[in-house]
């Protein structure tokens, strides 16, 4: 089943115009016609303007790194090196769209009619287009575009696509239209080829533009979407394919010229405002790009402030400051992380003190002091914001994986953690390992101000863990979620340096199942114990034969078999943190830490 997810990628060139109309209605549309669970935006140079301002709110914006293979590649001729960004983009879609699964257009398409319930129930589908000439053989040959893509998570057909494409890449656009059409001749049983009026009615020719942007077709029927083919007319230098160009596509024009596309985005538009000039290339400090320097800011803010206050608590005689050594050591503190805590917006007092606080200046996970190599791979599960993810970056780890579910929880993730390299973000459940989620978990969204708290294990519902009572209120946002299994990760490494999970009761399916775990060094996290009446309410896929309620002694047994060293902290009822470590790794464990 291919979730009703949208993923489209931009910004992997440095932008220089504002976000134009064209994108702000392909997402509109896309949010509109599709109603869509999540819609992810990957950039690596955030856009600007107007119309960016008008939508990224309404998307989860996951920064990206630009694509190594491309990069470095030595292209025959200049002009096809002008495309480097594009061909980018044609390793970037595959690579983020399979690991969610969902649905990925290009930027410059517009959404028509709901994708149909019978394309959803496919493993993967492309469409085709016109017949393409092949340089190989001179002569023109069946293609596929892969301007949309509808794809299952980690569908068959999109990995051995995305394993053949560097072979296959040339410095041409061919690689992305004859690959797959020869792929799915040799692998026809893993792809759905659907014809072309339904993603691309009209083609990207003189005729097939002209009917776009400047003729009228109300032939509707059948059609997903239309595909824009902007590279072939964008610039107001071109002519080969059109006379029209970017400039002239306005709200204006949209609004009082009845064109095949103007007919169907005028319903997306924007309300109009006044008549006065918009200043839109001019940047505000809100728009900064990737690498803004605000967060630097903020941190020398911080810490000058930090500095004052530390100046003072050493000046003043204690008895004129009550508890001065505690106050002291917790300048200290502030000093030690005023990166994170300048990167870090709290939403309210909880998050900050009992979830951002306790994981950075109380290193409720024990990591503080020690410090990781680059290479070091860690895997953050339950993310939240971003608060242990930061911070094992501050610590030196530039190979991070970061798993949050919830969807507002991960857009604040990726605005924390942008325009820094070496993490890598998913917004996907961890699960078990020992069956496959075929269909979406159920987030129970937030437990009033705890935004950290929401869990997948009752369906929708939540528990208080501390009394062993259910939650129920309307107020709660229920968010279906994606699955992945946790030996699924850990098997892509050689050697994890650490594992560290808060996922509000999941750790017990995740850890009890798991066969991977010889691959750890070593394991920090909370445990959450769940008790037998709620334990009998789990959703199905959350239990495990042979138990009738989890307790933090199953972990304890569970761990040591793969030969971890345990210790255990309670903190209240029910709740409290775990730490396992190889026999091997303690002694150099402590030796980092002294």
């Amino acid at each position: 089943m291919i979730p009703n997810r949208y993923h489209f990628v931009f910004g992997l060139k440095r932008q220089t115009e504002p976000f134009h109309l064209v994108y702000y209605l392909c997402l509109a549309s896309c949010l509109d016609v599709n109603h869509p669970d999540a819609v992810y935006f990957y950039y690596h140079y955030e856009p600007f303007g107007r119309y960016w301002e008008m939508i990224k709110d309404r998307l989860i914006l996951v920064p990206v790194q630009r694509v190594d293979f491309v990069l470095k590649y030595q292209y025959a001729d200049r002009y096809s090196r002008r495309f480097r960004y594009a061909h980018e983009s044609d390793f970037v879609r595959l690579d983020r769209l399979l690991p969610h699964g969902g649905i990925y257009a290009d930027i410059d398409t517009i959404f028509v009619n709901p994708v149909p319930p019978t394309l959803h129930e496919r493993a993967f589908v492309l469409g085709r287009k016109d017949n393409l000439f092949d340089p190989a053989t001179s002569s023109r040959v069946p293609s596929v575009c892969n301007a949309f893509i509808m794809a299952e998570r980690n569908a068959p057909f999109g990995q051995i696509w995305l394993e053949h494409m560097q072979g296959a890449f040339n410095g041409a656009r061919e690689h992305s239209t004859l690959l797959p059409f020869m792929l799915s001749e040799k692998f026809p049983g893993l792809v759905h080829l659907e014809p072309s009026r339904t993603f691309y009615k009209h083609e990207g020719n003189r005729a097939g533009l002209h009917t776009l942007l400047e003729g009228r077709d109300l032939d509707y029927e059948g059609v997903v979407s239309m595909h824009l083919w902007a590279d072939l007319w964008w610039s107001r230098g071109r002519r080969d394919f059109s006379n029209f160009h970017a400039g002239l596509l306005t709200e204006d024009y949209i609004r009082k010229v009845d064109t095949t596309y103007n007919l169907v985005a005028r319903r997306f538009l924007p309300p109009a405002v006044s008549n006065r000039p918009q200043r839109q290339n001019q940047r505000s400090r809100t728009e900064a790009p990737l690498n803004q320097p605000l967060p630097a800011l903020r941190e020398l803010g911080r810490k000058v402030h930090i500095l004052g206050k530390l100046a003072a608590l050493a000046i003043l005689p204690s008895r004129l400051v009550p508890d001065n050594k505690v106050h002291l050591d917790y300048a200290r503190r502030q000093w030690k992380n005023s990166y994170i805590r300048a990167r870090i917006k709290p939403r309210n007092q909880f998050e900050r003190g009992s979830i951002v606080d306790s994981v950075t200046m109380w290193d409720e996970y024990g990591v503080a002091g020690e410090t990781f190599a680059a290479s070091d791979i860690v895997i953050d599960i339950g993310a939240h914001v971003g608060s242990f993810t930061l911070l094992c970056h501050h610590l030196g780890s530039r190979r991070i994986y970061a798993y949050e579910p919830e969807r507002e929880n991960f857009r604040l993730l990726a605005r924390h953690v942008r325009g820094l390299g070496g993490i890598n973000l998913f917004n996907l459940a961890v699960f078990r390992s020992d069956r496959a989620m075929e269909t979406p978990l159920v987030h129970s969204g937030y437990l009033y101000s705890n935004t950290g708290a929401g869990t997948v294990l009752l369906g929708g519902r939540a528990w208080d863990v501390n009394t062993q009572v259910f939650v129920d209120d309307a107020s709660f946002t229920k968010q279906p979620v994606i699955a992945v299994a946790l030996d699924e990760i850990v098997s892509g490494f050689e050697r994890v340096k650490l594992l560290k999970l808060d996922c509000e009761g999941s750790e017990f399916p995740i850890l009890l199942t798991s066969r991977s775990l010889a691959r750890v060094e070593r394991i920090a996290g909370e445990f959450h114990e769940v008790s037998p009446e709620i334990y009998a309410a789990l959703d199905p896929r959350a239990r495990i034969a042979g138990f009738a309620e989890y307790r933090v002694g199953s972990l304890i047994s569970r761990l040591k078999q793969f030969g971890f060293d345990v210790c255990v902290k309670e903190m209240a009822p029910n709740i409290g943190f775990f730490r396992a470590v190889r026999s091997g790794c303690l002694a150099q464990a402590h030796r980092a830490r002294d």
